[in-house]
């Protein structure tokens, strides 16, 4: 099973959310409409982990 690291995941997720050439040559709507999807998918993914964290920090503590 592999396990990414926090550093590999977002190192992987930021080589992921690259504009490609052909999403620059895209009209200009269309380029801010997948930035602003992959805003989106960032903040999600901060939340999770953000949730994760406080998940475990709590059953550390023994509160449920």
């Amino acid at each position: 099973m592999l396990q990414l690291t926090p550093t590999a995941a977002r190192a992987a997720r930021c080589r992921a959310q690259l504009l490609t050439a052909k999403d620059r040559a895209a009209d200009p709507v269309s380029a801010v409409r997948l930035m602003l999807a992959m805003q989106a998918q960032n903040a999600k993914a901060a939340r999770w982990a953000v949730g994760i964290r406080k998940a475990e920090g709590e059953a550390g503590r023994g509160v449920r």
